[in-house]
């Protein structure tokens, strides 16, 4: 050992020094330690790297006498080169353990340096067979996409194989790890970390979806049948079949395809069952069934396809969708809108159709409204037969029986509890009708075309009348003064208001002007509302109102002859209720109808006059004007 200078301090222990024992001429990688060979308990084997092929490759460190021996010569001391001694193999490179250390100060200085560097100013008492050089961290290179993604492909192969030889087939393998319990009184078998693992990924809880997976099987290329298939048509024709068990099908693509489509389906189906029945937790959707015996005029004007749409998007919104998927064209995946057609009303058509394929009761959504309206118009009953078929109206027999219901029932009900209170909120007005009929003659072989002719008559709803507007005793009382006798032209000109009269005149022609020159149209509103005020509105009806009209059952009489329009007005009476109501003594009626018809009512009570009949045989509490 070298002797150094010291400082005042304290003597060092005895340490292994570079000058004692030689380093290698490169870092040595972690030192393995090889199990002891039987035959010699008392040694340890050196492996050379460069010495593999010589008959010496294998050298024994005799430690109880320190010396370097051969296995087949114990004795005798084998001398190498230092360079061949130092290649040792990283495999099989060790160090000694602490019963063989002390024996290292009897080695000879050759065989000393033959032994590999330990850490420098490491104790001797401190060598250990545990004891391995440190290895330098090293900073990992970060990998390309396509290098992670050919180690992926590896890895995922190797687990393939293992998964394949333990449960025979990849489908196996899924079916067991999509496996839960069918009831939840039933026990589940798996393992926590299986379950955990599975939950997350169908909840959505990791980065892959369950829609990601599907995507990737349905696009790939051998989950479709190729073109050297010898079925491939049946095959691809089976993609989107309603029918048969998607189980079936032997290719991804197809199965998939008629599994979305049958669930699809199923479900449809299941929402046009709930369209079939009413729901009482939301009366502000359209009723599935009206019954006729409730059905009132205000259901029938107060149909929107609006309220059918919003129905539909509240009760079954999946139903809805779809068909306004389909209902609009679209370009490029776009969506385009109909002016005329809009795609609302092509949905209530479509969605009303089914539903009432499943059930022909169903008539809130369109029906019951359609029927009123072509029995209004007047169509053909073949063409209301063949509208029924494909469910868009009910029967011409149940519209007429409704229309009657509602005039007999509701109409005449709202009309004695008006007379009871002394109140009149209708009238009506005649008009003669007229139209040509095909008529057979001679047992059916000849055709004839004759006229028939009748008179009509339409209910109308009146609306802010003062109370006492329609007493009879006060018209009479008027009527029997005979204050019109002496009305001439002069007191008609002097009883109009001249001066309304002048100011509404300029008004008018002042908004002439204004929407002709287009630089004066932002007083166009200023003059418009000057007309709904006063002074030159006197009595102008409400913006919010609409006028409630139903037409009544037509007869065969000619409005244009006494006996004629008498029987009109005793028919038309009857089906407002104003015969039942008992107000003769009390109420005024007004009707209405063209020049002929005033003319010919004023004839009537003239002739009726005389006779001492009570009012309405008289017709003394009916007022009438002509048209205007």
């Amino acid at each position: 050992m070298a002797e150094y200078k010291t400082r005042n301090k304290k003597p060092r222990k005895n340490y292994l020094t570079i000058s004692d024992i030689p380093t290698l001429p490169a870092p040595l990688p972690r030192v393995h330690t090889p199990p002891r060979t039987p035959e010699y308990p008392n040694t340890c084997l050196v492996d050379m790297e460069n010495a593999r092929s010589s008959p010496t490759s294998h050298h024994i460190l005799n430690t109880s006498q320190g010396r370097l021996t051969e296995p087949n010569s114990p004795d005798t001391l084998v001398e190498q080169p230092s360079s061949s001694l130092l290649s040792f193999d990283s495999s099989s490179l060790f160090l000694l353990s602490k019963e063989h250390t002390a024996n290292l100060s009897n080695l000879s200085p050759h065989f000393a340096t033959l032994l590999p560097s330990p850490m420098p100013r490491l104790p001797l008492a401190s060598i250990d067979n545990t004891l391995s050089y440190p290895i330098p961290k090293t900073k990992k290179r970060k990998r390309s996409p396509h290098e992670k993604l050919l180690d992926d492909l590896q890895k995922i192969s190797e687990h393939l194989e293992r998964i394949c030889q333990d449960f025979d087939t990849l489908g196996e393998f899924l079916r067991l790890l999509f496996w839960h319990k069918g009831r939840k009184r039933d026990t589940d078998l798996r393992q926590p970390y299986h379950k955990e693992v599975v939950c997350r990924f169908l909840q959505g809880r990791s980065k892959v979806k369950v829609v990601h997976i599907i995507r990737k099987i349905y696009q790939h290329p051998h989950s479709q049948p190729s073109w050297q298939c010898n079925d491939v048509k049946e095959q691809r024709a089976k993609a989107f079949s309603l029918e048969g068990d998607p189980v079936d099908i032997r290719y991804a693509r197809p199965a998939i395809a008629s599994y979305v489509a049958q669930l699809y389906a199923a479900r449809a189906h299941r929402d046009l069952t709930i369209l079939t029945k009413n729901d009482p937790d939301h009366p502000e959707d359209v009723p599935a069934r009206v019954s006729l015996d409730h059905l009132t005029w205000d259901d029938i004007h107060s149909f929107s396809p609006d309220r059918a749409i919003a129905t539909f998007q509240c009760r079954t919104p999946y139903l809805y969708t779809l068909f306004e998927y389909l209902a609009a064209p679209r370009k490029k995946g776009v969506s385009v809108e109909r002016k005329y057609r809009p795609v609302d009303i092509h949905v209530v058509v479509s969605i009303n159709a089914l539903v009432v394929g499943h059930n022909r009761y169903v008539n809130g959504y369109l029906p019951i409204h359609l029927g009123v309206q072509l029995f209004s118009c007047q169509v053909h009953v073949n063409i209301k037969r063949w509208l029924c078929r494909m469910g868009l109206v009910t029967s011409d027999k149940t519209v007429r029986r409704a229309i009657a219901n509602m005039t007999e029932k509701k109409m005449q009900e709202s009309t004695i509890n008006e007379a009871a209170r002394n109140e009149v909120t209708k009238c009506y007005v005649l008009d003669n009708c007229q139209r040509n009929s095909a008529v057979h003659e001679g047992g059916g072989l000849l055709l004839k075309t004759i006229m028939k002719v009748g008179t009509a008559a339409t209910e109308i709803g009146l609306q802010d009348c003062p109370q006492g507007a329609w007493d009879l005793k006060s018209h009479l009382s008027l009527v029997s003064k005979n204050c019109r006798s002496s009305m001439t032209v002069d007191t008609l000109w002097e009883s109009i208001n001249w001066s309304n009269q002048f100011d509404s005149q300029a008004l008018y022609i002042v908004k002439t002007l204004v929407d002709a020159i287009p630089f004066l149209h932002s007083y166009s509103k200023v003059i418009s509302d000057r007309f709904r005020t006063a002074p030159i509105a006197i009595h102008r009806i409400p913006e919010d109102r609409q006028t409630k009209i139903q037409p009544l059952g037509t007869n065969s009489e000619r409005e244009v002859e006494i006996h004629g329009l008498k029987h009109c007005i005793e028919d038309f009476d009857e089906q407002i209720g104003f015969t039942a109501g008992g107000a003769d003594e009390t109420t005024l009626e007004w009707i209405s109808g063209d020049g002929a018809t005033f003319q010919t009512f004023l004839n009537l009570q003239k002739y009726l006059a005389p006779t001492a009949l009570g009012n309405r045989e008289t017709l003394r509490n009916k007022i009438a004007t002509p048209e205007t």
